[in-house]
């Protein structure tokens, strides 16, 4: 790692992870470690359709009670005024009460109601005087922390950053304010957040300090790349090339069957042993490798329930199912074997589209033979969803649902 440090500033081609130029914080060190001015630079994006979504995460921000907790952990150690103890353990008070009352998902909020909530309890008489109240916590930080050996903690800096970007942007419409409920194995979960909708926020300063970019990607549409990135800012800004895939169609045999979907409504056991019926015809009639793909681990988990391990069982193939939990190595370790099943009686991998086996991996040959995709993977209908679409819609002319839902 610090071998590479000091070679940047020495070589011509610097190979690095989105998170290197599109997070700001990151980008900043990153580009003063390699001594390189950005507008001297040629971006190659990669596998661009990427960017879209990641331009949005790194934008937005979020508040959980176990940061909560060690913000007051902090303050106790380092003898923080009472009045920011009281602040933050309002906040945590709030968010684990709110768990109790919430349902799982997103939950939209008042973005300013919240900042006036937080004013009469600490005695504050305008957001104005918030802010002030968050500049003078920071000083603390720093006269208190950054300055002590201990200078590795930075969760009370975190605390104030997310409110500053509150106050900075609970007005504009780029920006969605919501409670998420999430479920673990064992625990329920809450976070406050700050969603950020349009990732031209932080494309197209990237795009018009560099001296060039070139983005490519074998899947994503030019026309809704450009305007969501901002390419188009301004005619003649970019030049589009698309090029015909290297694949011949004959070489392609795709098929639709008719008599199952994946509706919610239809996601039944009836309907599940229909659809395994149907696998088991491929899985009998394709020598080696097969991938299955699903449209969500909900129904790749459907499909475990009504009976899919003892149909592979009965073809003679081995099946391999990707699961979340996984870490890096149990996941490769997994497609070893999988692969490894071609020079026997075959493997059948059950996975779900998007996710890290069904993209950036390759299968020649015997690897993948067939592969079945189970329902189309479109966005679970969520609020968070719909107020991308609203925006878009207003930015985009109306085009909200195919720019937001559809093409993603």
């Amino acid at each position: 790692y610090f071998l590479s440090k000091l070679l940047l500033k020495e070589v011509s081609i610097i190979v690095c992870n989105f998170q290197w130029l599109f997070n700001l914080d990151i980008k900043y060190r990153f580009l003063k470690l390699a001594g390189v001015d950005l507008g001297k630079c040629i971006l190659i994006i990669d596998e661009c359709h990427n960017i879209i979504e990641l331009s949005c995460d790194v934008n937005s921000y979020k508040l959980v009670p176990y940061s909560l907790t060690a913000c007051q952990n902090e303050m106790f150690a380092f003898g923080f005024p009472e009045i920011y103890s009281t602040f933050v353990a309002y906040l945590k008070n709030h968010l684990i009460r709110k768990k109790g009352q919430l349902k799982l998902g997103d939950t939209e909020l008042n973005a300013r109601s919240v900042l006036k909530n937080i004013c009469v309890k600490l005695k504050l008489k305008s957001i104005t005087e918030f802010r002030k109240f968050l500049m003078q916590l920071r000083a603390e930080y720093n006269d208190r922390i950054e300055s002590s050996q201990d200078s590795s903690t930075q969760n009370i800096d975190s605390l104030v950053k997310f409110w500053l970007s509150w106050i900075k942007k609970y007005n504009s419409e780029k920006y969605y304010f919501c409670y998420n409920v999430s479920k673990g194995p064992s625990r329920t979960y809450i976070a406050l957040e700050i969603v950020a909708l349009d990732p031209r926020d932080i494309t197209l300063s990237l795009f018009r300090n560099s001296y060039m970019s070139l983005n490519l990607s074998g899947t994503v549409n030019p026309q809704v790349f450009n305007h969501l990135t901002g390419l188009n800012w301004k005619k003649g800004g970019f030049l589009s090339i698309n090029s015909p895939s290297p694949f011949k169609k004959n070489n392609i045999l795709a098929l639709i069957t008719e008599g199952i979907n994946t509706k919610n409504e239809n996601r039944v056991p009836e309907m599940y042993i229909k659809i395994i019926a149907k696998i088991k015809e491929v899985l009998e009639n394709t020598p080696a490798n097969i991938g299955i793909f699903c449209a969500s681990y909900k129904i790749l988990n459907d499909l475990r329930m009504n009976g899919i391990l003892a149909m592979v069982k009965q073809t003679g193939k081995r099946l391999f199912i990707e699961s979340p939990k996984n870490s890096a190595s149990d996941n490769a370790n997994l497609l070893s074997q999988f692969k490894f099943a071609s020079k026997h009686n075959g493997g059948v991998l059950l996975g779900v589209a998007g996710g890290r086996n069904s993209e950036g991996e390759d299968y020649p040959g015997d690897l993948m033979n067939a592969v079945i995709i189970i329902g189309i993977p479109y966005q679970y209908p969520t609020s968070r969803n719909q107020a991308k679409i609203n925006y878009y819609n207003k930015a985009f002319n109306g085009q909200g649902w195919v720019f937001a839902y559809l093409y993603p």
